[in-house]
């Protein structure tokens, strides 16, 4: 897939040849380098008393270098963005399990797409690439095919792209068309344990007013073996600085896996009608502080029963962590509050960055939060932390595997 997504670049990029014409393309790369460790504590739990089950690595390292080169032309842009990634992991000894250590290496193509730009209202763009849109921190309920939560996005995160074609067009400076075609997978496993990649298409329109600070959306989409959905998203200024959002879709059925004597996909058939959405306020002060308070609710979650069948079976069938780790739903439960705040400039401090978020289950109080700060050093590089910790019963929503993880690194641009 990669060969013919990058084949097909080269071919879009030289035709036709006029759009790059005017003196011909210009061309701006940068170069990152990123060094980090980490440090995890896993919950000692019965599922995984003193991580002698799952032999999760406690020490982490990595190192990426992550590129982009942009060549622009007058109707014609290609982008290419590949990290070589080199990484390394120990696992120390427990009762009955000696300690043991790997290394590993890796090209990923982050993103690889050119956009052809005919007239001023119409752009095409084919390739891998990160597209997305709503208001919403915590997740992106009608962005079907980036499914990536907060939960996800710690210091060392990078979206990865996907394999889309995509059109855009404007009838109207304050309304947009968007089409989306998913093509091929993109490497990633997929959402869902033990699917296999599916087509996806969309259609996105979206509307803005208010001079662009207040917008609208409505998505049409479809998924192969899984038929239609429908999406909205809002965002409305309520006073100077305050605004109000939602995110949201709607299917029928689930293709999540639920714990019935193991896991199984019991309703995906089904007529009703599940809503998973964010709602929030969002207040960003004149300083450029940023503060949110939300609301999740994903009606396909799990029940507080179904929560407890789940580590209930993980705990006589550790083999079947894959359909929990994937189990085709953003969040285990169905309702949660989602606070952040991100504080730029701290303490009037030039370039460094405050950022603090915590996830709590109304479903049964299990608690994750995170913090990360950065910090400028010198003219191009940036030193940077993150922490993780969960709180709750060893089998409740949010505890996961893990009970705190630390992350420590340096980035140095080019």
């Amino acid at each position: 897939m990669k060969r013919r997504v990058l084949l097909a670049l080269i071919l879009l990029a030289g035709c036709p040849v006029r759009a790059f014409a005017g003196g011909g393309p210009t061309m701006d790369a940068t170069v990152t380098l990123w060094g980090a460790g980490s440090y995890r504590d896993p919950v000692d739990s019965a599922v995984n008393p003193n991580n002698t089950v799952f032999r999760l690595p406690q020490w982490l390292g990595t190192l990426e270098g992550r590129s982009e080169v942009r060549l622009t032309g007058e109707q014609v842009t290609v982008v290419v963005r590949p990290k070589l990634v080199l990484s390394a992991d120990a696992t120390t000894a427990a009762a009955g399990a000696a300690s043991r250590s790997a290394t590993s290496s890796e090209v990923i193509w982050t993103e690889a797409f050119a956009t052809y730009t005919p007239f001023d209202a119409v752009a095409v763009t084919y390739g891998l690439q990160n597209f997305q849109w709503g208001p919403a921190e915590a997740a992106g309920p009608s962005n079907r095919i980036f499914r990536d939560t907060i939960q996800a996005k710690e210091v060392l995160y990078d979206v990865r792209g996907h394999h889309l074609l995509r059109l855009n067009v404007t009838p109207h400076r304050d309304w947009t068309e968007v089409f989306l075609l998913e093509l091929s997978g993109n490497g990633e496993p997929a959402f869902e344990a033990g699917e296999s990649f599916a087509h996806q298409a969309l259609l996105k329109s979206e509307y803005v007013w208010n001079g662009g600070a207040d917008y609208g959306g409505l998505v049409v989409g479809w998924r192969e073996h899984a038929g239609g959905w429908l999406g909205e998203y809002l965002s409305v200024g309520l006073t100077d600085g305050l605004s109000g959002y939602l995110d949201a879709s709607h299917q029928q059925g689930s293709l999540a896996w639920y714990p019935d004597r193991g896991f199984s996909q019991s309703r995906a058939s089904e007529s009703r009608i599940y809503t998973f959405l964010v709602a929030g306020l969002r207040y960003a002060f004149e300083s450029g502080n940023d503060a949110r308070l939300e609301w999740v609710f994903q009606e396909a979650g799990y029940s507080a029963a179904e929560v407890g069948d789940a580590w209930d079976t993980l705990r006589s069938s550790p083999q079947a962590l894959g359909y929990a780790q994937q189990s085709g739903l953003e969040f285990p439960g169905r309702q949660y509050l989602h606070a952040s705040l991100r504080v730029p400039d701290a303490f009037r401090v030039k370039d460094w960055t405050l950022y603090a978020r915590c996830l709590v289950s109304l479903q049964d109080g299990s608690v994750a939060a995170y913090g990360s700060t950065e910090a400028a050093v010198g003219g191009a590089g940036t030193v940077f932390a993150g922490i993780r910790i969960t709180a709750g019963s060893a089998a409740s929503e949010l505890r996961g595997a893990v009970r705190t993880a630390i992350t420590i690194g340096y980035r140095h641009a080019w």
